[in-house]
């Protein structure tokens, strides 16, 4: 993200604060998500920022290692829990 914000801000300041301010917002966008009531093609849209994509992902691996006794495989990635 950091070398997307640089490629479009000439100076070094502008783009260290633009890159701030996006990785905050994509993290205030996570609590969006995580919010039951959200829609799964809302959640997967906004799975284009890098922090929304890493906690839905942890979030996942998490729940299967510690809710299933196999942990995650290949055959379970289909089912809804």
């Amino acid at each position: 993200m950091g070398f997307l914000v640089v490629a479009f801000l000439p100076t070094r300041k502008g783009a260290v604060v633009a890159g701030v301010l996006l990785f905050w917002l994509s993290y205030f966008i996570c609590k969006l998500v995580q919010d039951p009531s959200t829609s799964s093609g809302f959640q997967y849209g906004l799975s284009i920022f890098p922090n929304v994509c890493m906690n839905e992902c942890v979030k996942l691996i998490f729940f299967y290692n510690l809710n299933t006794s196999s942990g995650l495989t290949f055959a379970e990635l289909s089912n809804v829990y």
